[in-house]
């Protein structure tokens, strides 16, 4: 991404940050924001709450869990990061869009029936493209065609890089680096959620 220009979100799940050397540290995160242009958004204030699904705890739990979780991006001064969401495993119900709609300004679904559109017909249920490891790289330039052409907002979904990439939601870095240059050559602009939620393309 660094090599095009690419800024990105990612999604933090607060209490993990720096463990087991699975996760990003602080450091990693202000590095990314500071001198790659990412933006640091919402998805769990804890792990438990992020396994557990929200749609699976009490009232009390979900607002206590948002009102954290955006508190705590604001003092670690992701303050862009702290208006978007996306929900864990893509669960959410009546009960938890009405605590998204109070906390934050855009969340992030799993829905891929349809490309997102500009602007958005919910910002609190955007949808995307999961890019999987089973994603071959003509599906994924057929998803960008298929943006520049009816001129949609097109939200690629990433988990995690590794080479071998073993689980579906795992992608390899030669693949992504072939994902990024097909973006690239395209001439699509690359924004962040809050980029775009703020000032569109």
């Amino acid at each position: 991404m660094d090599k095009h220009g690419f800024p990105a979100t990612t999604y933090l799940i607060t209490d993990v940050i720096g463990n087991d050397n699975k996760f990003m540290t602080m450091d990693m995160l202000k590095k990314l924001r500071d001198n790659n242009g990412w933006e640091m958004a919402a998805h769990a204030y804890t792990m438990a709450v992020h396994e557990a699904k929200y749609i699976n705890v009490s009232e009390e739990v979900i607002d206590n869990e948002f009102r954290n979780l955006k508190n705590w991006l604001v003092e670690h001064g992701f303050h862009s990061g702290a208006e978007h969401f996306a929900f864990p495993g893509g669960a959410y119900n009546k009960t938890v869009l009405s605590y998204i709609r109070k906390y934050f300004g855009t969340a992030r679904t799993i829905s891929e029936t349809n490309q997102e559109t500009l602007s958005p017909a919910d910002p609190h249920r955007l949808r995307i493209f999961n890019v999987l490891s089973t994603t071959t790289l003509a599906a994924f330039q057929a998803q960008v065609d298929k943006c520049l052409a009816n001129n949609t907002w097109l939200i690629l979904c990433y988990h995690q890089f590794t080479d071998p990439a073993t689980a579906s939601t795992q992608v390899t870095p030669t693949n992504f680096a072939a994902q990024m240059d097909y973006l690239a050559s395209k001439g699509i602009p690359v924004r962040t959620i809050g980029d775009v939620a703020r000032h569109g393309v």
